[in-house]
């Protein structure tokens, strides 16, 4: 998936290869972890990589191991 056009309210800093955005408007994508469809404003990438977009569950996830 490319980058979403919706503007960007809040780009989080980095944690360690996650980066967490929140969005203006509503973003619906899948989830490379879970792999379920979502729609939220807030998302996170993994290695600056927007292919590989994660659901805010899965970086809660991801940051505890």
């Amino acid at each position: 998936m490319p980058k979403p056009s919706e503007k960007i309210t809040k780009e989080y800093p980095a944690r360690g290869p996650l980066t967490q955005f929140r969005f203006e408007k509503l973003i619906h994508f899948t989830c490379s972890l879970c792999n379920q469809a979502k729609t939220s404003k807030m998302l996170a990438i993994s290695d600056q990589n927007w292919d590989k977009i994660l659901c805010n569950g899965c970086y809660g996830l991801m940051l505890s191991k």
